[in-house]
C-alpha cells in the first residue's frame, strides 16, 4: 500500500507570537526598525514550519500567510478594491491598510472562517481588478523550499474566492480566474510539485463547470482538490467530471465516497480540536485502498504548536500541531504494520473514565418551567433610564502593563489583595472617562479579564487554561482556548470584588460562546455540557443583583457558527440562555445581549424572539442601513446598532455618527435605540477610545439640540 503523508497548512504566529508582536510594534512606532522584524519573525515561521514538517512525505508551502489566508491571498493576487489607491507593489504594508484602514478609508469587513473562531477579510471586487498588481510575498517561501523536498503549493481555490468575496458585478468573475492563472505562470521557475487547491465551497453550475475546466488546464501540475468541513456527496458529480490527481476530504463528514482521482487523501486527524488521535477509528476509514494521502481534515492553524510545554494532569490526551503531524506519520507506520497501537484505546478509557456533567432533574423541571414562562420586556422606563441612552459594550483597552501584572499574579508572584488594588485603579480611571463623556450605562472596562471566555473558564473546575496554547483569532489578535475535559465547577466568586454601585451594567460571556470557544471533550453531549455552564452563570448573575446592578449583558458573539454547525442547535442556545436568565425572571432587571460577527439569518432572528432578551446590540456598522431594516421590523426589543467599526484604526467622525443616529430615529424612534460601539474597546488604545467617545457625544448633543 503506497501511503503519502502531508499537512493541509500549519499555524502562522510563530511559537512565541512573533509576527504578532513585531506588527504590533511597527503600527505603534511605524519606524523602518519595526518593520524589518516583521520579515525577520516571517522568515523564522517559514524556517520553523519547514523544519516540523521534514518527517512527512509533502511539505506544504504558499500558506505562510499574514493576517489571514484569505487578505493574504487576494495580495498575492493582486486583488484590491479601487478605495485603496496603492501602488503597483503590494506587501505587508498593504496587507496591514486592508485590514486596519487608514487616512479615513475603511477596512476590509471582517467575518468568521465557518464556523470555526478564525476570522477573515472579506474580498471586495470592483472594476479595480483589471489592474495589474506585483507582489513578491510567496517568493521567500518558494525560494526557501526550493529544491529541498516533494513539495505543494497551497492556496484558496478561485471558487471559494468567488463565494466568499463582495462582487460588485458578475462581469468581475473572468478577471479572478485570470488573476490566478497570471500568479501560476509567475511560479512556474520553482519546483513546485503539486497544487492544492482549497475549495471548502464548491457551488458549481454548468457555466461555472466550462470556466473551471479551462482553468485546470492551464495550471499543467498535480492538483490536490482539497476541501473540508463540509460532506462533498452534492459536488460529487462535478469533483469526478474534473478528475483531479488527488482530492482530499473530510474524513469526520465524509465516509465510502466513490471520488474519481489517483489517490484519494483523508483528512484523519482532527483539526479542529485537540484531543489524541483515535487509531483504530482512523485505519478503518481508509480500508483497503492501495493508494492513499493522509493528512489532518484541515489546517492545523486552529490549533496551538506544541503541547511539550504544559504540565497538566490531562496532557498525555492533548495533541497539538506538532503532535498531530507526529500521528500522521504513526499513522503510516501502523499501516505498514511497524508499529501496534494498544496503547492509544488505554489512554482513551482513561479519558472517558473523568467524570462528565449529566442534565439532573432539578435541571429538568427548570427548562420545562422555562420553556411554560412568558416574560413582559422590561424597556428603559420600567429601570429609569432616558431614552437614547449611551453606552458601550463592556470592555476598556488593556495596556501592557496591566497584562503584566496580571501574568504575575496568575502565576502566583503577587497575592490577590495587590491584584485588585491595581485592578480597582484601572476601574477608577475607566468610569471617570465615562463620566466625562456622558456615558450614563457604565461599565467596569473589565480590566480583571485577559479574554472574554478565558476569563470564567480559568474559573472552572474541570477546565484547563494552557501556558503556551495560543492560536490566531484575527489580525494580529491571539487567543488561548480553554480546554473543557470534566465536570465543570465555579471555584470562587470572581464577580463581587469587581464590581461597585456606580456600575450600572453587569456583564457575564453566554454559555454557548464558552462551548463554541473551547476545545470540548468529543463525547460530551451538547446540551449537558451547555447547562453545566448555564448553572454557573446563574450563580454569577446573583452575584450582581446582590450589588443592584439593573442591566445583565449576556454576551453570545458565537450563535452563529453554532446554528452553522446545527440548525437544530437553536433549541439548546435557547435553553441554556433562558436558563442562566433563570433568577431575574420576576424582577426589573434588564436583560441584554450582544451579538457580534452575526449574519442575522432567519435562524438567528428566531433565537432572538425565543429568548428573554430585553436589548440586542449587534454590529450594525457594516452596512448598516441593510442591517438595521433586517432587525427592526422582526424584532420586538430595544436594539443597539453598532455605531462605528471598533476594529479599525479610524476614529468615527461626529457627521457619520449623527447620520446613523438620525437614520434610526427616522426609522424606529427614539425609544427603542441604544447608542454603542460595534464591539468592544480592548484591542483599542485609550487615545483612540477619547477620541471616538468624544465624536459620540458630540454626535448625541448635536441630536439633542436640532433633530430630536
Amino acid at each position: 500500500m503506497k501511503v503519502i503523508t502531508h499537512v493541509i497548512g500549519l499555524p502562522v504566529i510563530g511559537k512565541n507570537r512573533e509576527i504578532k508582536y513585531s506588527i504590533e510594534k511597527y503600527l505603534l512606532e511605524k519606524k523602518k526598525k519595526n518593520f524589518l522584524k516583521i520579515l525577520e519573525s516571517r522568515k523564522k515561521i517559514i524556517n520553523y514550519n519547514y523544519k516540523i514538517q521534514k518527517k512527512l512525505d509533502l511539505i506544504t508551502m504558499g500558506n505562510n500567510y499574514i493576517c489571514d489566508i484569505v487578505t493574504y491571498t487576494i495580495v498575492n493576487l493582486g486583488i484590491i478594491p479601487k478605495r485603496f489607491k496603492f501602488n503597483n507593489k503590494l506587501g505587508i504594508k498593504e496587507i496591514i491598510k486592508l485590514v486596519k484602514g487608514y487616512n479615513n478609508i475603511k477596512p476590509l469587513k471582517m467575518t468568521k472562517w465557518f464556523n470555526t473562531n478564525y476570522h477573515y477579510f472579506i474580498p471586495e471586487i470592483d472594476s479595480n481588478i483589471k489592474n495589474n498588481y506585483y507582489c513578491d510575498l510567496l517568493y521567500d517561501e518558494l525560494i526557501y523550499f526550493k529544491n529541498k523536498k516533494k513539495n505543494k503549493f497551497s492556496i484558496i481555490g478561485p471558487n471559494t474566492l468567488i463565494e466568499i468575496s463582495n462582487i460588485k458585478k458578475k462581469k468581475y468573475i473572468k478577471y479572478i480566474f485570470k488573476k490566478y492563472e497570471k500568479l501560476f505562470k509567475k511560479i512556474k521557475k520553482f519546483k513546485i510539485d503539486y497544487i492544492q487547491l482549497e475549495e471548502p465551497i464548491f457551488k458549481i453550475n454548468k457555466k461555472k463547470e466550462k470556466i473551471y475546466k479551462k482553468f485546470l488546464k492551464k495550471i499543467k501540475k498535480k492538483i490536490i482538490f482539497t476541501t473540508y468541513f463540509n460532506d462533498i456527496k452534492k459536488n460529487l458529480k462535478y469533483i469526478n467530471k474534473f478528475k483531479f490527481y488527488s482530492v482530499h476530504f473530510d474524513s469526520f463528514f465524509n465516509n465510502n465516497i466513490n471520488i474519481k482521482c489517483k489517490y484519494l487523501s483523508y483528512g484523519l486527524i482532527d483539526g479542529k480540536n485537540i484531543w489524541i488521535n483515535e487509531y483504530n477509528n482512523s485505519i478503518k476509514k481508509i480500508k483497503n485502498n492501495k493508494k492513499v494521502f493522509i493528512s489532518g481534515n484541515c489546517s492545523f492553524m486552529h490549533v496551538p504548536y506544541d503541547k511539550s510545554n504544559e504540565t497538566s494532569k490531562i496532557k498525555k490526551f492533548l495533541s497539538f500541531s506538532i503532535q498531530k503531524i507526529k500521528e500522521i506519520i504513526k499513522i503510516k507506520k501502523i499501516i505498514k504494520k511497524k508499529i501496534k497501537f494498544k496503547k492509544n484505546i488505554i489512554i482513551f478509557k482513561k479519558l472517558k473514565k473523568i467524570k462528565k456533567y449529566k442534565i439532573k432533574k432539578k435541571d429538568k423541571k427548570i427548562i420545562k418551567k422555562i420553556k411554560k414562562k412568558k416574560r413582559k420586556k422590561i424597556n428603559m422606563k420600567d429601570i429609569g433610564i432616558k431614552s437614547l441612552p449611551f453606552t458601550t459594550i463592556g470592555s476598556f483597552p488593556q495596556t501592557n502593563k496591566l497584562r503584566r501584572i496580571r501574568k504575575k499574579y496568575y502565576d502566583k508572584k503577587i497575592k490577590f489583595k495587590l491584584y485588585l488594588k491595581f485592578i480597582k485603579k484601572i476601574i477608577k480611571k475607566n468610569l471617570k472617562i465615562q463620566k466625562k463623556f456622558n456615558v450614563n450605562i457604565t461599565v467596569n472596562g473589565e480590566p480583571e479579564r485577559s479574554d472574554m471566555v478565558e476569563f470564567f473558564c480559568r474559573n472552572f473546575k474541570g477546565c484547563l487554561i494552557t501556558k503556551s496554547g495560543w492560536v490566531l483569532s484575527y489580525s494580529t489578535r491571539c487567543i488561548k482556548p480553554p480546554i473543557i475535559y470534566g465536570f465543570l465547577k465555579s471555584k470562587r466568586d470572581i464577580i463581587s470584588p469587581f464590581y461597585k454601585k456606580k456600575i450600572s451594567k453587569g456583564i457575564i460571556t453566554g454559555p454557548v460562546t464558552i462551548l463554541k470557544w473551547s476545545y470540548v471533550r468529543y463525547d460530551f453531549k451538547t446540551i449537558d455540557i451547555l447547562i453545566n455552564i448555564s448553572r454557573i452563570l446563574k450563580s454569577y448573575i446573583k452575584k450582581f443583583l446582590k450589588k443592584k446592578i439593573k442591566i445583565i449583558q449576556i454576551d453570545e458573539p458565537a450563535v452563529g457558527e453554532f446554528f452553522y454547525e446545527n440548525k437544530k442547535n437553536i433549541k439548546n442556545a435557547v435553553i441554556s440562555f433562558n436558563y442562566c436568565c433563570y433568577n431575574i425572571l420576576n424582577k426589573k432587571i434588564q436583560i441584554h445581549t450582544h451579538i457580534c460577527y452575526s449574519k442575522l439569518s432567519k435562524i438567528e432572528i428566531k433565537y432572538f424572539k425565543n429568548i428573554f432578551v430585553d436589548v440586542i446590540t449587534i454590529e450594525a456598522c457594516k452596512n448598516f442601513k441593510k442591517n438595521v431594516l433586517n432587525v427592526y421590523k422582526k424584532i420586538n426589543s430595544e436594539v443597539g446598532f453598532g455605531l462605528y467599526n471598533v476594529h479599525s484604526s479610524n476614529i468615527p467622525r461626529v457627521k457619520s455618527i449623527l447620520k446613523k443616529i438620525i437614520f434610526l430615529k427616522n426609522l424606529v424612534g427614539i425609544k427603542k435605540i441604544w447608542i454603542n460601539p460595534d464591539c468592544g474597546l480592548k484591542t483599542r488604545s485609550y487615545r483612540d477610545i477619547l477620541l471616538s467617545l468624544n465624536n459620540i457625544k458630540i454626535a448625541i448633543k448635536l441630536f439633542n439640540s436640532y433633530f430630536r
